[in-house]
């Protein structure tokens, strides 16, 4: 009976897994609440492909017990005892926003799978209006702020600091506070701060001795494997 057990489980795992793989998913639009009806029985699991969700938000508060994120960045939905439409917004490590609307059925739990829209390369002209707008503090537009890696980047006469964050879920910009060392006049320029694979943009590019002046960077967010 012990081995039986451990078959229907293994099973359940095996079949759980090839619904997995031949459910489309449905492509996240953060301007917009996106509605979908799910089985009110058994579980149904809400995932984002190539990312993972970290946090997320229900209303009514009451349902929070039938909510539960796990661990591994998926969101389990056990509808016993839920009838009314429930309204989540679920937030992806890499800063991507949903709101959803889910409504009950009687249909068979399959897993919700949302993934983020791939996004052409941006344009030279719109990474210097984002790098324009971070100069002054502001984040550009469908960019959420993020905590600050706290990075410090040294050169012979400055040092660098970084101290605020914004992400689109494909780029990050970040924002650097640049104070000089020496009581000379330095020249800067932003390739003294920047990798190959990144831009970065100087409000000033020249420091009176010991002045400061602030930069900003963008890179291309990493996928994940």
């Amino acid at each position: 009976m012990k081995n039986s057990h451990k078959w229907i489980k293994g099973a359940f795992a095996g079949a759980l897994l090839l619904a997995s793989s031949v459910q489309s998913a449905t492509e996240i639009n953060s301007n917009r609440v996106m509605s979908f009806s799910i089985s009110n029985t058994g579980l149904t699991r809400i995932s984002i492909e190539n990312d993972s969700i970290k946090d997320m938000f229900a209303y009514p508060g009451t349902v929070l017990k039938s909510l539960n994120l796990h661990s591994s960045g998926n969101l389990f939905v056990a509808p016993a005892g839920l009838t009314e439409p429930i309204f989540l917004t679920v937030i992806s490590s890499n800063g991507v926003t949903q709101d959803l609307k889910l409504n009950f059925i009687n249909t068979a739990p399959k897993p919700l799978l949302l993934k983020v829209t791939e996004e052409q390369t941006a344009s030279k002209e719109q990474i210097e209006r984002w790098m324009s707008v971070v100069l002054v503090g502001e984040a550009p537009r469908h960019f959420r702020r993020e905590s600050p890696l706290r990075n410090k980047i040294t050169t012979s006469t400055t040092v660098a600091h970084e101290y605020s964050r914004f992400s689109n879920g494909v780029y990050s910009l970040s924002l650097w506070n640049i104070s000089s060392n020496v009581d000379l006049p330095v020249s800067l320029t932003p390739d003294l701060y920047i990798d190959s694979d990144e831009a970065g943009k100087l409000s000033d590019n020249f420091l009176p001795p010991y002045g400061t002046a602030q930069l900003v960077i963008i890179s291309k967010n990493k996928e994940k494997k």
